[in-house]
């Protein structure tokens, strides 16, 4: 099965992971958003995996937009 963009098997199960921007990672403390789909290597549909990757876009997307907005600049 052909992974989507930032898709990465861990342990069994697929995990959405990428970097902050770098003029966000200083006010984040980390250098990687990580976010758990839940769903296993073995027991998941190409469909499965392409929902809960847009899911974890959205995740990513809103984490960098409260993280913007709590910077005391």
């Amino acid at each position: 099965m052909e992974l989507p963009k930032y898709i990465r098997a861990k342990s069994g199960t697929y995990h959405y992971q990428r970097d902050y921007p770098l003029n966000l990672r200083h006010l984040s403390g980390k250098k990687t958003f990580t976010y758990p789909l839940r769903l296993k290597v073995s027991q998941c549909t190409q469909i499965e995996l392409n929902k809960t990757a847009v899911e974890a876009e959205e995740a990513f997307e809103l984490q960098k937009k409260l993280i913007q907005n709590s910077d005391p600049d």
